[in-house]
């Protein structure tokens, strides 16, 4: 496995691990977890008794790799406890570095607190790269989309214009988020996985993407406009506002003048002269 330089990944040995065994010509492929009965070392465990073997095994599973390193592991047969031993090199690579940013969601002007009434909609949602610690991933590389979301953290609507159409939305908080992902991942392109996500029976689609965040497999960076990692937004119906006291002035003066046009136009036509 190759994983990031830049100490910002870590890996999994018994989930991130793809392993060959052959047993008696039986060849069996998976991870640690889905074989089961395997065991992990820093070095050669054929190399100690096996009272001492607990010196070199690897705890925890999970971890930051520093170096280029082999790790070796014990498979033991569940029949009769037949020992295989195998191995397996994590080496740390710059072009195994996941460049994915989301950068910071920037809302349409129009967006009042968070909040807009029943059957509107918003204009574009925008991205930008201003932050110290962030830097836009190269168009040619990643592809960039925006996800509404509802309250379930269900996706709703996918749009790589930043444009949705809130105008169709029942009343609820919804969520705005931004995802990069890189083309290097599979599937290649974005809105096939995200319609991949959509399709399946977890109802979750944004815990799953952070999921395949956290994974080696996958070079992708999920971001909203708040902290907690998504823009609220509130649909509701609106209230007519109720006119001030001013307001209720200029109303009523404009009656007034309204009326008196009305009467003096009115009398003029009856004395048979048309001014206008």
């Amino acid at each position: 496995a190759v994983v990031c330089e830049d100490g910002s990944e870590s890996i999994n040995l018994e989930t991130d691990i793809l392993l060959t065994i052959n047993d008696n010509s039986t060849v069996i492929n998976g991870t640690a977890s889905t074989i089961g009965n395997i065991a992990w070392y820093e070095a050669d465990p054929t190399l100690l008794p096996t009272a001492l073997r607990r010196i070199v095994q690897v705890s925890p599973l999970t971890f930051v790799p520093v170096a280029n390193q082999d790790y070796f592991f014990i498979y033991k047969r569940p029949s009769d406890n037949c020992e295989i031993v195998g191995k397996t090199n994590i080496s740390l690579s710059n072009t195994a570095c996941c460049r994915a940013a989301a950068g910071v969601i920037i809302p349409p002007s129009e967006l009042d607190n968070n909040r807009i009434c029943l059957k509107e909609d918003l204009g574009v949602f925008t991205v930008n790269y201003n932050a110290v610690n962030e830097q836009e991933p190269n168009g040619a590389d990643f592809q960039y989309a925006f996800l509404l979301t509802n309250k379930d953290s269900t996706i709703l609507q996918i749009t790589t214009t930043g444009i949705f159409d809130f105008s169709v939305l029942s009343e609820g908080v919804y969520n705005v988020y931004g995802l990069s992902y890189a083309n290097a991942n599979t599937p290649s392109s974005l809105v096939a996985y995200l319609e991949t996500i959509r399709e399946d029976t977890n109802k979750n689609d944004i815990a799953q993407i952070e999921l395949a965040e956290n994974h080696i497999a996958y070079c992708l960076n999920l971001d909203g406009l708040t902290e907690s990692g998504a823009a609220l937004i509130k649909v509701a119906k609106c209230r007519i506002p109720i006119p001030t006291m001013n307001q209720w002035g200029v109303l009523i003066f404009g009656l007034m003048i309204l009326n008196l046009s009305i009467i003096f136009i009115g009398r003029l036509k009856r004395d048979g002269k048309d001014w206008l």
